[in-house]
């Protein structure tokens, strides 16, 4: 039977905390199913027990603020900066292997444009914010290419959804911008957010698979005409990732997630963390 000597899982920062900043409490992880709440077939259900939010974190009001906030009001690193929390379950993982993240010297033959990532989730398939409808309780994917930053940029401004001339709002060292920039095509939706955006070289082979970074933002119509969307960059979070799990685990170094990790861009060392107590699934965007 495998384990790993801590159980961890990647999410957006605005997922696990409010609109506020606070956290969310009596938050539960499902691994190894494709289906939403199911209990059988290898499914494994975890309580967070601690979450570690980036400290560049932004609630999420501010980060909507900033699509329409002049260039000289961004944050430094642009949208969606520090966007990423990491959750620490209450017992190991049974008979999965973790999945490997991607390095910034393996992001060098990976981060082209037109790049074809994959990005999987349960979020809104339509926009008739009708639960039983908008929502699958199966997982879906979608193959997304990758698009410049200057282009994305573009076409947000062209689409009216950021000021006339801004540039510079979407960093490419720290954001991915994936998906098509004309037609009604798949892409992440509400209910998406902190999904992850895989390189996958075998579709069918999950040994393969490489995660690159996680669902951060967007603009459009769920299953209608829709902008880009915005993914953080995993590799542009290297450092951060391995000064917070060595605070919480002496033995970080050892796990699957931190394989080839060496100087990141972030150099953040400090981390918001807070201990959750007992709790019940609770459905998150």
């Amino acid at each position: 039977m495998r384990t790993t000597s801590l159980a961890l899982a990647a999410a957006a920062a605005h997922c696990a905390a409010d609109d506020f900043g606070d956290l969310r409490p009596r938050l539960t992880v499902l691994c190894n199913s494709t289906l939403l709440g199911a209990s059988g077939d290898g499914a494994q259900f975890r309580r967070v027990q601690q979450i570690l939010l980036h400290p560049d974190s932004a609630p999420a009001e501010a980060r909507a603020q900033l699509l329409s906030a002049s260039k000289a009001d961004v944050s430094a690193g642009g949208f969606g900066a520090g966007d990423l929390a990491l959750a620490l379950l209450d017992s190991p993982i049974l008979d999965i292997p973790p999945v490997k993240v991607a390095t910034a010297a393996a992001m060098q033959g990976i981060g082209a444009p037109g790049q074809e990532l994959w990005v999987v989730g349960w979020g809104a398939v339509n926009s008739d914010r009708n639960e039983a409808t908008a929502y699958p309780f199966t997982l879906r994917e979608a193959a997304l290419p990758l698009v410049p930053a200057e282009r994305c940029e573009a076409l947000y401004e062209e689409t009216g959804v950021t000021e006339d001339g801004r540039s510079g709002w979407i960093d490419p060292n720290a954001s991915f911008c994936a998906g098509y920039t004309s037609g009604v095509q798949s892409l992440p939706c509400e209910g998406d957010s902190g999904g992850p955006l895989l390189y996958a070289p075998t579709l069918d082979d999950p040994a393969t698979h490489v995660q690159v970074g996680l669902v951060n933002g967007g603009a459009g119509l769920c299953g209608g005409p829709s902008l880009p969307a915005i993914f953080s960059r995993l590799d542009h979070y290297q450092s951060w990732i391995a000064a917070a799990l060595a605070e919480v685990d002496s033995r970080a170094s050892e796990l699957d997630i931190l394989t080839g990790v060496g100087p990141g861009v972030a150099q953040a060392e400090q981390f918001v963390s807070r201990e959750l107590g007992d709790g019940t699934a609770s459905k998150q965007p």
